[in-house]
């Protein structure tokens, strides 16, 4: 992505979702990306304070809501691309949509391709229902969106789904095959890590939580 990208920024928090915590991962991994330093900045931010953990995820995305306005002074037409660290966009399928939609600001979605335990295993089954079916990724939208609108709400509804009797249908392009889902793709132990920390720690039952 770095011929369309202007800058890459990352946050990280030294407690997990469900306030563990834990040592930050992108500092042992920074030289992995020196070709990109220019376009890179980074925030370790402790903002996983509430008991909630889906409040932690949340919190996390309005830090990075507040620093894009407040840092960067983003304008009505920058686009902004947010996802997960394992939703990864294909990339000539990104550049073709921005050269495409150039005049249209509707957001969209990248909806991925979902790969489970290791790279090359896809869930066919999603595939065959149709690509409301494929797991929604990043999201892709103007700055000027984001003006009445939370980060973290429009990613709930990213994949046009009914909430609470709400239809948010057409609310985001969906784009097939925008790229993967590379979800519990790093190992056992880091996905057992995953379990532990992420939003969803207190849904596990402690069926791996203690292994």
């Amino acid at each position: 992505l770095d011929p369309i990208v202007d800058k890459f920024i990352f946050i990280e928090s030294p407690t997990s979702h469900s306030k563990i915590k834990k040592e930050p991962k992108f500092k042992n991994q920074e030289k992995r990306f020196l070709k990109f330093q220019n376009k890179i900045d980074y925030y370790c931010l402790d903002y996983c304070v509430h008991d909630n953990y889906h409040y932690n995820d949340f919190a996390g995305r309005e830090a990075l809501q507040e620093i894009l306005f407040k840092k960067y002074k983003v304008k009505a037409d920058d686009t902004i691309i947010h996802g997960d660290l394992d939703e990864i966009p294909r990339p000539e399928i990104l550049i073709n949509e921005l050269k495409e939609r150039e005049k249209n600001h509707k957001p969209l979605t990248l909806m991925t391709d979902y790969r489970t335990l290791c790279f090359d295993l896809q869930d066919e089954e999603r595939y065959q229902k149709g690509k409301e079916f494929y797991f929604p990724g990043s999201m892709v939208l103007k700055a000027k969106i984001l003006y009445n609108n939370k980060l973290h709400s429009l990613r709930q509804i990213r994949g046009n789904p009914i909430i609470n009797g709400r239809d948010f249908k057409d609310t985001f392009d969906l784009i097939d095959h925008g790229g993967w889902h590379f979800t519990y793709c790093a190992g056992i132990n880091e996905t057992v890590d995953k379990f532990k920390h992420f939003c969803h720690a207190d849904e596990m039952n402690g069926s791996v939580k203690d292994r």
